[in-house]
């Protein structure tokens, strides 16, 4: 046993090429499988933490909603707890101006709290403060980017306009980016102490939000239990809602799930064909072993045992490989959310074990059909070189992979809703395995047509070439990982061309404004005097709420789901701003009219289809005001908050939710979109304006869209790599099944040209075959992606596009010519005598 264990160790590493490749395409699966388990735990941690720079270590905030008496809460029914807390700190958060001598005054955001309060429940590095005074009156502290931006210093004065006056603050300390300054981004963050900021808003010591943690031992629940009674007309609820947030993030998971089960089923495809190398490599071997005394018994373990050593180093270099991915994608996601600091992963022990676990399973998964078939041939055939077998294909073999394909196509249309993701998932991988399983079935049927033409073209060199593809398996596997590189291709790239296409077309389908924006105390007076302003034509103030928005309207008949959002229509006008797509005409008429005719309500198509409603029935809203029943009336489309979107009359939204403001203010101009921005802002920078034209809020979706996507097209290229690596690995397992054939074809006659030539032609056919299945293969999972997207949550955009095909036909078929260059060169120069003795 140690020779022979010896013996396989020596192999291993004279082979680099291939154990690397092996070790390649386990790692890379066992990787993905890493980066689909952690991410969405990962992506959570970055959001909390982002959440925490305001929060801290508090357990419980209390609010006031839109519904409580005031903006300010009481400390004092609070007082009655105290034996349960640690710490109840009154906080207050506002925002100024401060006028840097730009042409846009900056805004900055401002907490006011106790420099003890906030050090018990937040972070704060200060890296200079004065010395000869405290942080009272008008001290204030800044972060040292805020001080490089405008050149302050300790002692420096500045003026900063708070509910319309102009306070002189002096700057009291420096910090670095921690705490509530970690988060900042152009948007100075400024601390003041809590009397002085109550003195500049007149809240007579009374907070906006009120911060708690409890003692040790006293549950979470329980205190927002006894807050809650304590404090029955403002919110309380933990600060960080980490469960919706969780639900928010699982599409990631879901689709790095779907690229893991397919480049698992390239990696088994590689592994098996390796191993089928190593095989006819160690035959003779073997043979000697068995000769000597080792039993089949005996090489299976052996043989089995060096499969698992692959499976054990694949799967320990997934773990650095999916973090690197991880890592990556994390940054790219939090780049593009603007978050910054320090980014953690959160990879568990059960995360390592079942990559690495995934690892040991695809090399003994896909090696075991190899060693048993080589473990089972007696020593006297393997000795003689009586090993080579014709095994006839079974019919039924075929008929079983055309029922998988089918069955692919069929079941997921009829499964219930509740298991579509999972069942579209399962369904991808039954149509990979079935259309692999028919590719000997579309050579068969191809063969008589392409001979002709390759008769035609190549003469009888062309013939032999078809002929020589049926039945070779090597070359079948060489074709089975065309067809996933190219499934694997077109599905990625079509998501992608999808979501630029469908992105645009939902804004241009979407909205008819130029420009949206949000300031302080949004009421119809706000719309008037807009109206008045240079470049505007026309204004209008709409009212919107939901789960987006940090309140939660339930459908109460669906398991209390909440409505991400919704909005309430002041009549037809609500269209020329937002152009949904209704039916026709005289139906977006109607449906707008009595909208304000009564508890009457409309749906999106998407959630339509996704709790099946139809038009007349009544449905249960938990709204703040309580609970309203309301009647369907009917539905439209659109792709905005990814279809969940609502529609109420106006009066009643200000009714059943209690909201006086407008959440937002639409504009039409006859100027440039961001000149009549940036004007407005300098304006209205007393009552703190922001907003974006409608070109910047298309484009900021593209780019985010598109850094989501290029992850995914970097996965799928490095797929795509691995696979040519398994076709010049499967072209070499032909090369050497076929050394005899071919030397016997040189020796009547056959020069090295035309066997250059034939396998240049093998190539050729095998490209076309591949890249055309392969095409197949990615409408079946275009197929089936729908119902994934929808089954996250997501209105479901994707689609097959037909268009460039030719380029993944061409792509495919010059890749195996080039992969076949090596192989038919090493043919070309084959020795006759050798290789015919050769077994």
């Amino acid at each position: 046993m140690p020779i022979i264990i010896k013996y396989i160790m020596k192999s291993m590493s004279e082979k680099k090429l291939r154990t690397f490749l092996i070790l390649l395409a386990v790692m890379l699966s066992g990787a993905l499988c890493l980066t689909s388990l952690s991410i969405t735990d990962s992506l959570l941690a970055i959001y909390v933490e982002q959440m925490k720079t305001s929060t801290g270590t508090a357990q419980v905030c209390i609010r006031p909603g839109e519904n409580s008496p005031s903006q300010v809460i009481s400390l004092t029914p609070g007082k009655a707890l105290e034996q349960q807390v640690e710490y109840m700190i009154p906080v207050l958060s506002s925002s100024g101006t401060y006028d840097s001598g730009k042409k846009v005054v900056d805004e900055v955001s401002i907490m006011g709290v106790a420099l003890e309060d906030y050090l018990q429940m937040n972070k704060l590095q200060l890296i200079s403060k004065r010395s000869n005074a405290d942080f009272t009156n008008n001290q204030i502290i800044i972060s040292d980017q805020t001080a490089k931006k405008y050149q302050l210093e300790i002692g420096d004065a500045l003026e900063i306009r708070i509910n319309n006056i102009k306070r002189k603050l002096m700057i009291y300390g420096i910090t670095s980016k921690v705490g509530i300054f970690s988060s900042e981004g152009n948007r100075s963050q400024i601390l003041m102490p809590y009397t002085t900021l109550s003195k500049y808003l007149g809240t007579h010591q009374k907070p906006s939000s009120i911060y708690i943690k409890g003692k040790e031992g006293v549950e979470v629940s329980q205190l927002l239990k006894d807050f809650k009674v304590a404090y029955p007309k403002y919110e309380v609820a933990e600060p960080i809602p980490i469960e919706d947030i969780r639900t928010m993030l699982s599409m990631f998971s879901t689709l790095f799930m779907m690229m893991t089960l397919i480049v698992t089923v390239m990696s088994v495809f590689i592994v098996y064909t390796s191993f089928k190398v190593i095989m006819l490599e160690k035959m003779p071997i073997i043979g000697t072993f068995r000769s000597v005394g080792a039993s089949q018994k005996m090489m299976k373990r052996v043989l089995i045992l060096e499969s698992s050593f692959y499976g054990v180093l694949g799967g320990i270099a997934s773990w650095g490989l999916g973090i690197i991915i991880l890592k990556v994608l994390l940054s790219v996601v939090a780049a593009s959310e603007g978050i910054g600091g320090k980014i953690d992963l959160v990879i568990t022990p059960d995360y390592l074990l079942g990559s690495f676990l995934l690892c040991i399973i695809i090399c003994l998964a896909s090696s075991i059909l190899p060693i048993l078939k080589v473990a089972k041939v007696p020593v006297k055939e393997i000795v003689l070189g009586g090993s080579n077998h014709s095994v006839k294909r079974k019919r039924s073999k075929e008929i079983r992979s055309i029922i998988l394909v089918v069955f692919s196509i069929v079941a997921i249309k009829i499964l219930p809703e509740s298991y579509r993701i999972t069942a579209a998932s399962i369904c991808v991988f039954l149509a990979l395995i079935g259309i692999i399983g028919i590719l000997p079935t579309i050579i068969k049927l191809s063969s008589r047509l392409t001979e002709k033409l390759f008769a035609t073209l190549f003469g009888n060199v062309g013939v032999l070439a078809v002929k020589n593809i049926k039945g070779n398996k090597s070359i079948l596997n060489s074709m089975s990982l065309i067809t996933l590189g190219v499934g694997i291709l077109l599905m990625v790239n079509n998501i992608g061309e999808n979501l630029a296409v469908e992105v645009v077309n939902a804004y241009e389908k979407s909205f008819a404004y130029d420009v949206q924006l949000s300031l302080d105390n949004m009421d119809t007076n706000t719309v008037r005097s807009l109206l008045y302003e240079e470049g505007v034509t026309d204004a209008y103030g709409c009212y919107v709420s939901g789960y987006y928005y940090g309140k939660n309207i339930e459908l109460v008949d669906y398991n209390n789901v909440k409505l991400a959002s919704i909005e309430g229509v002041s009549g037809k006008v609500h269209a020329d701003y937002l152009t949904y797509g209704y039916e026709n005409e005289e139906e977006k008429d109607r449906i707008l009219e009595q909208l304000g005719e009564g508890r009457n309500i409309a749906f999106s198509n998407v959630l339509k289809k996704r709790y099946s409603l139809v038009e007349g029935q009544k449905i249960q809203l938990k709204m703040p005001e309580g609970l309203r029943t309301y009647e369907i009336i009917g539905f439209y489309d659109t792709l905005m908050n990814n279809g969940d979107l609502v529609q109420i009359g106006e009066a009643y939204f200000k009714q059943d939710i209690g909201v006086h403001n407008y959440t937002t203010i639409y504009l039409k101009t006859s100027k440039e979109p961001t000149e009549v921005l940036e004007a407005l802002k300098i304006k209205y920078k007393d009552r703190h304006l922001s907003g974006a034209t409608m070109r910047q809020q298309l484009q900021n979706n593209k780019e985010g869209n598109a850094q989501i996507m290029s992850i995914l097209s970097g996965f799928s290229v490095l797929a795509a790599i691995i696979g040519v690596i398994g076709i010049i690995n499967n072209l070499f397992i032909s090369f050497i099944e076929r050394k005899r054939s071919i030397a016997v074809l040189r020796s009547v006659g056959m020069n090295k040209k035309q066997v250059i030539q034939m396998i240049f032609l093998e190539a050729l056919y095998t490209g076309l075959l591949g890249a055309i299945a392969g095409i197949g293969a990615g409408w079946i999972i275009m197929n089936n992606m729908p119902y994934v997207i929808e089954g996250m949550q997501l209105p479901p955009i994707v689609y097959f596009v037909a268009n460039g095909l030719w380029v993944y036909i061409g792509v495919a078929t010059l890749v195996t010519i080039v992969a076949s260059i090596s192989p038919a060169f090493k043919t070309s120069k084959l020795n006759i005598i050798e290789a015919i003795k050769f077994e």
